[in-house]
């Protein structure tokens, strides 16, 4: 498989939702080619710098996949079918396998509470931290070699 990068130019005419069913209905067509969708943003409606079939305007759509590289042409003859679809252009990028999804567990941060009035304690708690500063620093010349 190879990855590939999809960015599309659609009508400014239609809605916002027409153009989200536009791009589902490019993704699912990917999936149906045994591709597989990395990502896909909608840049919303944008500002051409020459006009395109008449339109000064366009919603911008860019989408990342994996396909094998026989089936990118007969893609692209159903791209050229859909009319919604003003321009478009297939990039070849260099990725090697479709990465697995990590899911990633979140912890709380739980913050302490720090006292407001001075007093023995306090002072006590800000000359360490000072001191564990110093270390560090002297752990990081050590490892830089400075």
């Amino acid at each position: 498989m190879q990855y590939y990068q999809l960015t599309y130019l659609i009508s400014p005419n239609f809605s916002e939702k027409e153009v989200r069913l536009l791009q589902e209905k490019v993704n699912s067509t990917i999936v149906e080619k045994q591709g597989i969708l990395d990502r896909t943003k909608i840049f919303g409606r944008k500002e051409l710098g020459s006009p395109i079939k008449n339109f000064f305007q366009a919603y911008l759509i860019k989408s990342n996949f994996f396909l094998e590289p026989q089936k990118v042409e007969i893609f692209k003859k159903e791209l050229e079918k859909e009319n919604k679809i003003l321009r478009f252009f297939i990039l070849k990028e260099k990725k090697e396998k479709p990465l697995k999804i990590k899911k990633r567990i979140l912890t709380p941060v739980i913050k302490e509470k720090k006292d407001v009035s001075v007093n023995k304690q306090t002072t006590s708690i800000n000359k360490q931290t000072k001191v564990e500063l110093k270390e560090i620093d002297k752990k990081l010349e050590e490892i830089l070699g400075e």
